[in-house]
């Protein structure tokens, strides 16, 4: 079920114009927002305590939103992450290895917990950490195989979601197949696999 509707009332000016990637807000900055908005509570938004960290931030409209929107949120420590969101950071060679490279970090279980931690401190730590991604498809193909195959290769689970309710667009064609692809900005879930017998913390 949807919660309440978020507040949209940032605008992002600049004084001059940028050339850098960084100077722009892309539409799948947006596209991830409208995601994150529709299912905050589901994928735990909401929830007290929950830190949520925008990679690449760029103009930093997406992670203005989270924060005007999710009180309860707010900014962590790397190492304490339970909720990444970030669009569009792939765009050359040096993306489609540091990117994935980043995520697998990020989404590495903590190795263990002391004595001395609280409870809620190690509930913290034990809850996985989960990107949602949204990427502009064939925007750039031979990066796209590039992207999905490193992803793949660092044991990482990626897949398409969509709101609640709705049904997944039919597949895009295969890269380098048309001249003209749609360019569709889709959302990723990207986790690692849940270990067995703990399927429930993502």
């Amino acid at each position: 079920m949807a919660g309440a509707d978020w507040i949209d009332d940032i605008t992002v000016q600049t004084t001059k114009q940028l050339t850098t990637t960084g100077g722009t807000v892309w539409n799948a900055a947006r596209r991830c927002a409208g995601y994150l908005e529709h299912e905050a509570t589901i994928i735990g938004l909401d929830r007290p305590g929950v830190r949520v960290l925008e990679l690449g931030a760029g103009c930093g409209l997406l992670g203005l939103l989270v924060a005007r929107n999710t009180p309860a949120a707010h900014l962590p420590h790397m190492a304490s992450v339970t909720t990444c969101a970030c669009s569009d950071l792939v765009y050359n060679s040096a993306g489609v290895m540091g990117f994935p490279r980043v995520l697998a970090a990020l989404t590495q279980p903590p190795n263990s917990t002391t004595e001395q931690q609280q409870p809620q401190q190690q509930q913290q730590q034990q809850q996985q950490t989960v990107m949602y991604y949204a990427h502009t498809k064939h925007r750039f193909d031979a990066m796209d195989v590039d992207l999905f195959e490193q992803l793949q290769r660092l044991g990482l689970c990626v897949a398409e979601v969509v709101e609640a309710g709705q049904e997944l667009p039919p597949a895009s064609p295969p890269p380098f197949s048309s001249l003209y692809p749609e360019m569709r900005c889709a959302v990723f879930r990207i986790s690692r696999p849940a270990a067995a017998g703990d399927e429930d913390a993502a």
